[in-house]
């Protein structure tokens, strides 16, 4: 499993970081071990990210799926890149 944490710094002091997001990109098995390691489908869940929510609480905001990742070629920001558009779409355009 993957795991994605994005903090608040504020005014950059790392005392006083505050976890603001989490992702958790998991991989499902079955196609990566059918592969050989080539591919692999992974279910993704974001947490939090909301402003305003209340501080500690991370409830899921998005959940979703890469499926048929290519493992040899591509690499974990890819990974976390097909994750965001999967689950969460083009939201800026």
């Amino acid at each position: 499993m993957i795991v994605v944490r994005v903090e608040m710094w504020p005014k950059g002091d790392k005392a006083r970081a505050i976890e603001f997001a989490r992702a958790y990109i998991n991989n499902q098995v079955t196609t990566t071990q059918t592969t050989v390691g080539r591919l692999g489908d992974y279910k993704v869940e974001l947490h939090g990210g909301v402003w305003r929510a209340k501080a500690g609480v991370l409830p899921i905001w998005k959940r979703g799926f890469v499926l048929g990742f290519d493992r040899i070629h591509r690499g974990v920001w890819d990974l976390l890149l097909l994750a965001l558009q999967n689950t969460i779409g083009n939201r800026n355009a």
